[in-house]
């Protein structure tokens, strides 16, 4: 019993930490919750009881507390979703503004043709990229505060809102801390998803302080056709990396973010495309 409770530790280790440890992009391992994937996943686990069980359960409850009340009388204060979009579209619009400051940098690390680094690169602008994106990534944990608040509102939440960011936090994190390996991937991820997401975070602000704005269809065709075309971006960045890593090498780290990557976008477009072309299914 006590072999099997040690191999079961020295597994968890390995998968929580030692595998990152070995394998990781030591430039990003002594940034915050970046040495172990413990608390990521914590986040994660909160998230999806969250989503599944605790905020729906909630909701029935208040309504079965105020049994005479209505629905829309049963829902939280609309301050906090305020406050939550104001701090998203702050902190998205400060990564924005962040990025055409370095704009060069950013596309220089997009547009980038040699093979993935091995983490010796410790430049000035490369370590300020790094930085940029591990922005990036904390603005992926913050999304997952949105699914929630919309169920404790009430509103329909699609499977590719809630996968969307789930995914973009699981995985954003591992391929962050392997990041030498996909730093192109990253780099166009960073720039162009915040881009959206300021936009779609002021107008859910500007909509619920001016509830007439709910109704302009043009403003949210407009929104999807951003989200869309982000992501359609990005699917055609990774072809370009794919081409570029069979010219030039077939490094195994490189190739498995590459298949993590692009299962993420292919999964996210397909649920995209379920929730858009059938709706009543």
């Amino acid at each position: 019993m006590e072999k099997v409770l040690t191999a079961v530790t020295d597994l968890e280790f390995y998968l929580m930490e030692g595998f990152w440890a070995a394998s990781g992009d030591p430039r990003v391992g002594r940034f915050f919750f970046m040495t172990s994937f413990r608390l990521p996943l914590a986040l994660l686990v909160l998230y999806l009881l969250s989503v599944y069980l605790l905020a729906p359960l909630l909701v029935r409850g208040r309504h079965h507390l105020h049994p005479h009340n209505t629905p829309r009388k049963c829902e939280p204060p609309k301050w906090h979703l305020h406050l939550y979009n104001l701090s998203m579209t702050a902190f998205s619009g400060y990564i924005v503004y962040h990025n055409v400051l370095h704009y060069q940098t950013l596309l220089r690390a997009i547009l980038d043709v040699h093979p993935p680094s091995n983490y010796l690169d410790t430049s000035a602008g490369t370590t300020g990229l790094l930085q940029q994106l591990y922005l990036f990534l904390l603005s992926r944990y913050a999304h997952l505060l949105k699914p929630v608040l919309a169920i404790l509102r009430r509103r329909p939440v699609s499977n590719s809102a809630i996968y969307g960011a789930f995914s973009m936090a699981c995985f954003g994190w591992m391929h962050y801390r392997c990041a030498g390996s996909v730093l192109p991937l990253l780099a166009a991820a960073g720039a162009l998803l915040p881009l959206y997401d300021c936009a779609h975070h002021c107008y859910a602000l500007l909509a619920d302080l001016r509830p007439e704005l709910q109704f302009n269809f043009s403003l949210k065709v407009l929104l999807m056709k951003m989200q869309l075309v982000a992501w359609f971006l990005l699917a055609l960045h990774l072809l370009y990396y794919a081409l570029m890593l069979a010219v030039y090498c077939l490094q195994v780290a490189s190739v498995a973010n590459l298949m993590l990557y692009g299962g993420n976008v292919a999964v996210y477009l397909t649920l995209f495309a379920y929730d858009f072309f059938m709706p009543n299914l």
